[in-house]
């Protein structure tokens, strides 16, 4: 029996960020997309349809927020998302939440909890 390949899509301006993300989701065995802005994270959501979308919220075109809203919007779809952020407040966790995001994290990110929220979410 063939095992299942997860996928998920970071899309953040900050490279490391993704190449760090990918290196280790990849290296756990998902297919992972990367945009570097939110035009194209949006782009990327809609045509690959990955579990689990990893938002930075400032980026350039669309914020991680957006994003996160409008792809619980296309139908069909329901994705786990996560936004990913510097930003550290009450208020931005209550945003996220708002708009329909399924966990925050910040910046700089303790991988091994990102790892264990996206297994969680995954087998939800």
């Amino acid at each position: 029996m063939e095992e299942r390949v997860h996928t998920l899509l970071v899309a953040d301006d900050d490279e490391n960020v993704c190449e760090l993300i990918k290196l280790v989701f990849t290296n756990e065995g998902f297919k992972v997309y990367v945009a570097k802005d939110g035009a194209s994270a949006l782009d990327k959501i809609e045509k690959y349809k990955p579990e689990v979308v990893i938002l930075d919220v400032m980026m350039p075109n669309l914020d991680g927020y957006t994003i996160s809203y409008l792809s619980k919007k296309i139908k069909g779809y329901n994705p786990r998302v996560i936004i990913l952020t510097v930003r550290n407040t009450e208020f931005d966790a209550a945003i996220a939440e708002r708009m329909h995001a399924d966990a925050f994290f910040t910046k700089p990110v303790n991988i091994d909890r990102l790892v264990k929220k996206v297994k969680s979410l995954i087998s939800e």
